[in-house]
């Protein structure tokens, strides 16, 4: 049996939401479905933290409202998407490359 551990929000959300970002960041984004980022948070002070598709967060940037997190793209940085955050508003929060240490994709699991 095969089960599929896809994205949560539907391809046509996604789609809209990629091509938002490409043009928000005048670049790129890849075509990775990201399960979640282990982000070192050392240059804020803070011990690492992995962030999590469907997850709900607070403080990812001084002051922002606890949001859950829709998707996570990769262009030259991630992305981390909430509804006020990315998804057709706004900037989304970004964490530089160097800062990010693991990387989990949505993919198909075999039992």
């Amino acid at each position: 049996m095969t089960r599929d551990f896809t994205h949560p929000l539907a391809d046509s959300e996604y789609e809209e939401i990629k091509e938002y970002l490409e043009y928000f960041v005048e670049g790129r984004v890849r075509n990775r479905k990201i399960k979640s980022i282990r982000v070192l948070m050392s240059y804020k002070g803070l011990p690492s933290i992995t962030i999590q598709v469907g997850k709900y967060y607070d403080g990812l940037d001084p002051g922002s409202p606890r949001e859950q997190i829709l998707a996570i793209f990769e262009s030259e940085s991630f992305l981390a998407v909430t509804r006020s955050r990315g998804a057709l508003v706004g900037p989304p929060f970004y964490f530089v490359r160097q800062n990010v240490r693991d990387v989990k994709l949505f993919e198909q699991i075999s039992e």
